[in-house]
Formats: C-alpha cells, structure tokens, sequence
C-alpha cells in the first residue's frame, strides 16, 4: 500500500536516536523471522541497500535502514516475486515502490527492468539507489501509464503494486489496467496488488501528497480507493479482460488495526514504522477468499495474456 502521505522523519545527524531506532527494527525483523513473515529477503536487501546509500542520500538511506519495507508490503513484494515468470526477459514497473524492481533487476541479471514514475524526484532516488548497486539492467522513465497506449505486446512481464488505487483525473484505475494488459505480449503476465476492505470507499485527504492533478472533494484531495470484491471485479478485472490466473488475500486479523498503524506513521515516522515487521507477523496473515477476511487487506491479482 502506498505511502501514507509524508511521516515526520527522523534527522540523519542525531546519532543517539538512530541507534535506539536500529536497534529497535533489527528485533523486530528477528521477531518476524523467527514467526515465519513474509517478504524478509526484501528487508534484507533494503537494509544492504541502506548502508551502501547512508553517504550518498542520506535520508533513503536511513530509511532503508530502519524501514527496508512497509508494512503491507512484505505480503505485496513476496507475492510478486512469487508471481513472475522465470524467464521474463523484458519487464516493466508501473510506479511500484522502487525497492521491489531494484531487487528483481539485482537478482535477475538478463532480465531489462523498465521503470515509469512520473515524478523526477523519484526517478532521481532510483537512479542513485541503482548506481549503488552497480545495475546496469534497470532504465527508468519519466512517464505514466498512458504512455502505454502505444506500445502493445512489448513485455514479459508488469507489474504495478499498490498504485492504481491511486489513479484518477484525466484517466483511472480501469483504463489503466487495460493498458497495461494490452502492453504484454502472449504469455506474458501482468501483477497488480491494490488494497481491501469490507466496502468500496475513497480517501481523501487534506493535501495532494503526489503532487499532480488529481480529484478534489470539499476542499480534500483525492488519495486512493480501497476495493471490495465487487470493485476488483467491475474495476480490474473486467476491464482486462480476462480472469486473473492467481488472487491472493492478505490483511489484519483484527478490524482497525491497519488503520491505527497509519494514524501512528502519520503521527510518529520512523518511531512507528520500524515495528513493521513484528505489526506484520503478529497481527497479519494470508485468507482464502476476500469472505473471509475481517477487515483491511490487500488483494494480489496476477493476469496471463493468451497466447
């Protein structure tokens, strides 16, 4: 799920703190090992990635240190990583959270991993994260995802984790998806996590915290969906196309949770995100079916385009 907005931070320069904050996210990544969570190889790869950028951008750095991975993620990345074809030779990154397509193009050395983000702030990050890593294999573009119009049957693989619930404006969430399926060639598969609740509702919120032009709503500023199975259906996969080859659930086990984590990194920075992993192993797990679930989760969708 997306960053909530902008957390307070932590300043880079108060080393007491950080320590106390290291500290405090290496037990609980050993917590949720030791609990079996998903998504750990990505903590570890985030925290790798953070020492080598701490002297270069300081603040991802820290970050990556102390939160390689937010909370809903560990599921989102695993079962992305999961979901990709073995031989996925040109691949393409619709605005996911970079560290995802950073570790694919790390560990898959003859795979050409694109990446679209429509902010050059972002786009600057990820290009110095990748430099840190030596990646030769990864290119990334200023653009969204409607420069994908033009360009049907180019990819082996697409995937877009916990951004179309994001869209709106001059186009949305099903135009998208659409786009993006059109975009792979036969075979080739498209991977999409969005977020789950109980009923289809918006957020909105009292800043525009991409940035773009984006839905306003009494004086608020559109921020992102949250989909019931209805709305998957109506907004993802009906517009595709064709039924998802995978869907997979994952969420709070007690209703609210999700939300009080939230209003806690929204409140705390780092001082609350760096209980992730043990937030994650303690109170989330995977359900059969959207049914089953109590309250706020996150759906895994993975399309195959037919051959």
């Amino acid at each position: 799920m997306s960053t909530p907005g902008r957390p307070r931070t932590t300043r880079v320069g108060q080393p007491v703190h950080w320590i106390r904050l290291y500290a405090q996210a290496s037990a609980a990544l050993r917590h949720a090992r030791r609990k079996g969570a998903p998504g750990l190889a990505f903590a570890a790869f985030g925290r790798r990635l953070g020492w080598r950028l701490v002297g270069y951008a300081p603040r991802l750095g820290v970050r990556y240190m102390l939160t390689p991975v937010d909370i809903l993620r560990y599921f989102e990345f695993e079962f992305a990583g999961n979901s990709l074809p073995s031989q996925a030779g040109r691949c393409l990154d619709v605005s996911s959270p970079r560290l995802f397509s950073l570790y694919v193009a790390a560990h898959r050395p003859s795979a050409d991993v694109g990446l679209l983000n429509p902010s050059e702030e972002d786009l600057a990050l990820t290009r110095t994260a990748a430099k840190r890593l030596g990646l030769t294999n990864l290119h990334v573009e200023r653009s969204d995802a409607a420069v994908l119009r033009t360009r049907r049957g180019e990819y082996d693989a697409i995937w877009s984790l916990s951004v179309v619930e994001h869209i709106a404006g001059r186009y949305d969430d099903c135009a998208a998806v659409r786009w993006m399926f059109d975009a792979l060639r036969p075979g080739g598969v498209l991977i999409l996590t969005v977020p789950v609740d109980r009923r289809f509702w918006v957020e909105y919120r009292d800043q525009n915290h991409y940035g773009v032009d984006t839905p306003v709503e009494n004086g608020r500023y559109f921020f992102q969906r949250f989909y019931d199975q209805q709305a998957i259906r109506e907004r993802l996969i009906e517009p595709v196309g064709h039924e998802p080859r995978t869907t997979h659930w994952f969420g709070e086990t007690t209703p609210g949770r999700f939300h009080a984590f939230i209003a806690g990194w929204l409140r705390d920075g780092f001082a609350a995100t760096v209980e992730s992993p043990r937030e994650t192993a303690d109170h989330y797990r995977t359900f059969d079916s959207w049914e089953a679930m109590p309250g706020v989760g996150v759906a895994g969708l993975v399309f195959e385009k037919p051959r």
